[in-house]
């Protein structure tokens, strides 16, 4: 988006009079996008999943962090950040199934393959059973 400035404090001012004042789209969609971002981030630093919303203080915390006065240098830097922090959570994540994974393995409630239980057909009844396929 055009016009930012080094100082947030004018650029707060500059954003309020495009988006208020002047009708300006570009300025419209940077203030939307920058809601999404906010938004989404939100659900990922709280781990909320799915259709899960998140809450208003999460919401707030990433609107705070993705402040939309803030010089380029500094929006880059909080976009760094976060990219950073997403992947953390999503390490952190596959470190979590990685330990529930070898916690079944180690109780036998999986084989080490990860085989799962599979639907076969049950010639005696016509119905069907489960047996594990290792």
């Amino acid at each position: 988006m055009g016009g930012r400035t080094g100082i947030p404090a004018f650029n707060k001012m500059l954003l309020n009079a495009k988006s208020n004042i002047g009708g300006d789209p570009d300025t419209a969609a940077f203030l939307t996008a920058r809601n999404l971002v906010a938004q989404e981030y939100a659900k990922i630093a709280s781990s909320a999943t799915g259709a899960a919303g998140t809450t208003d203080s999460s919401r707030e915390h990433a609107l705070e962090a993705i402040n939309a006065a803030q010089t380029p240098d500094q929006l880059r830097a909080v976009y760094k950040a976060l990219k950073q922090d997403i992947q953390n959570q999503k390490q952190a994540n596959v470190d979590k199934l990685n330990d529930l994974t070898a916690r079944k393995v180690q109780f036998g409630n999986v084989s080490p393959s990860m085989s799962q239980p599979t639907a076969q057909p049950a010639a005696t009844n016509g119905g069907w059973s489960a047996r594990r396929v290792d």
